[in-house]
């Protein structure tokens, strides 16, 4: 019983309206996914080498009896829900109830340290508006500002000369820190600097940022578009 597939919560969800319970279940979204187990080179399902998968899958099967303390509490609860239903002493008491579970590994089939991420042009948007100089809870001691401008310096670590940079920091309104550039044209330290100064103030209005950091997009699109075809 139950759903075979999720794709009545799917369209529920793209109509707005609220999905019933029983339109979602494990069994609906593991139906949508499957591990090729086949061994059989005849078989339909193309058949790939090791030296093709990124991923190896591994499995594992179990079987244990229901423990009687399980059983009971499951009798229970049937009652509960359908005291017209009566099961058979056999089918109470029996010691044949089985669970089956399968463990499904994933094994990388490649070198982890050989694996290159893609350039990225990367643009931060960073809140410093007046509710930034709270805490988190009571038991933090630096604020939702410091937090931030810690983990903004943090990420610099990561990006390479190859990559491109942008910071827009904004309150009421929208300040460019760091226009879009590649990063071996920016001075990171000095960067640093003027991202650790930042304090929180004034109120908080998200749109005006994201508007200025679309539109920096816009216009490094247009360059590299410009560019390609020159």
């Amino acid at each position: 019983g139950g759903a075979k597939d999720i794709n009545t919560f799917r369209k529920r969800v793209d109509a707005n309206a609220l999905p019933d319970v029983s339109s979602i279940t494990y069994e609906g979204i593991f139906n949508e996914y499957f591990f090729d187990t086949s061994t059989n080179v005849n078989d339909d399902e193309k058949q790939y080498s090791t030296e093709e998968q990124l991923m190896i899958p591994t499995y594992c099967f179990a079987r244990t009896k229901v423990p009687a303390a399980l059983r009971k509490a499951q009798k229970l609860a049937a009652d509960a829900s359908e005291p017209t239903t009566t099961a058979t002493n056999d089918e109470q008491d029996s010691d044949d109830q089985f669970e089956y579970f399968i463990n499904v590994g994933l094994n990388e089939n490649f070198d982890v340290n050989a694996m290159k991420r893609n350039k990225l042009n990367l643009m931060i948007v960073l809140d410093y508006s007046g509710s930034m100089r709270s805490p988190f809870d009571n038991k933090s001691k630096e604020s939702k500002m410091q937090v931030a401008n810690q983990a903004v310096i943090a990420l610099f670590s990561h990006l390479t000369d190859e990559d491109r940079l942008g910071v827009i920091k904004f309150d009421n309104e929208f300040t460019i820190v760091q226009p879009m550039k590649f990063i071996k044209d920016i001075d990171m330290q000095e960067l640093s600097n003027t991202v650790t100064q930042i304090k929180p103030n004034g109120g908080t209005n998200m749109e005006v940022a994201y508007k200025a950091a679309t539109q920096c997009y816009t216009q490094l699109f247009e360059t590299m578009t410009a560019n390609a075809s020159s």
